[in-house]
């Protein structure tokens, strides 16, 4: 009897077995192809770490904010969109999103400056514009947006009128053949710019460890870029105020990153951000919390 074919049947089981359970073993072990970064933000509180995760679990944490906003437009009292707020943190904490943080304690950080509105705040002027709200919760999910604090966007402002200034400055001396004092500029210039960058930097430090929640600001909106920031809702001193589309930042002033500025939406945050992407124009990002202001231009 020829054992050649049951040889070669025996090899091949063997070898589908070998695949099936390497399946097994991929399949038990997801790739953790995607690298979300979260900032817990609030009063003496800074958190910042990156975590690994998978398609799955990415579209998991994704969908906690799909639901909250889809929750909100049912609820009609404070009390039923502290709840929608309750129930996003619990959902991020069994997804491991919080790191050592419990729920009551991110819930309460998400919370801090939420003040429903009340009937006497009728005649405040803010009432009539639709673009603002006050000491309100807010959820968005949204791109083209850059969290900061007062210290750091002050920093990089300061640094960059400085550069360009002294660089203008010298480049006119050099150009002009005045090298005497290009050399009597340039010298003083270079060093206070050393001196101004390690204050800058240590600032800086102790802000991202010791923050005042008041400094923590969040742009939306790049300048000159036309973006498609997404969807944002609030409920707070001027009732519920939602904005969706083309969105930028109402409040004055602007985030500087590198060569892009971005419109200041937010001030005073204390809550959740999940930051899915860094780009040269901004990050796509969930925010959960409350908010001294918001102001926010819906645009076509």
């Amino acid at each position: 009897m020829d054992k050649k074919p049951l040889i070669v049947v025996s090899i091949l089981v063997v070898v589908l077995l070998i695949i099936a359970s390497m399946d097994c073993l991929v399949s038990a072990n997801p790739i953790l192809n995607h690298s979300v970064t979260i900032e817990i933000t609030g009063q003496n509180l800074q958190q910042q770490y990156t975590i690994n995760v998978s398609e799955t679990e990415l579209q998991k944490i994704k969908k906690v904010f799909i639901d909250v906003s889809v929750e909100l437009e049912s609820a009609s009292s404070s009390d039923e969109k502290l709840q929608v707020y309750w129930n996003a943190v619990s959902r991020l904490h069994n997804l491991g999103v919080l790191g050592n943080l419990s729920c009551e304690e991110a819930y309460r950080l998400a919370t801090r400056w939420y003040r429903p509105s009340t009937e006497l705040l009728k005649l405040q002027p803010l009432q009539d514009s639709n673009n603002t709200n006050a000491l309100c919760l807010i959820s968005s999910r949204v791109n083209y947006s850059m969290p900061s604090n007062r210290i750091s966007n002050f920093v990089n402002r300061y640094d960059d009128f400085t550069w360009f200034l002294g660089f203008d400055i010298l480049s006119d001396l050099l150009f002009n053949h005045n090298y005497l004092l290009f050399l009597l500029l340039g010298f003083p210039w270079l060093i206070s710019m050393s001196i101004t960058g390690f204050l800058g930097a240590f600032l800086q430090h102790i802000v991202e460890r010791n923050p005042i929640a008041v400094g923590n600001i969040i742009g939306i909106g790049a300048y000159s870029y036309k973006t498609k920031a997404g969807w944002i809702k609030t409920d707070g001193l001027y009732g519920s105020r939602n904005w969706n589309g083309n969105l930028s930042g109402a409040l004055p002033g602007f985030i500087l990153d590198g060569p892009i500025d971005f419109y200041q939406a937010i001030w005073g945050f204390c809550g959740i951000k999940i930051l899915y992407d860094n780009s040269w124009v901004g990050y796509d990002a969930s925010y959960l919390g409350s908010a001294l202001v918001v102001g926010i231009n819906e645009m076509a």
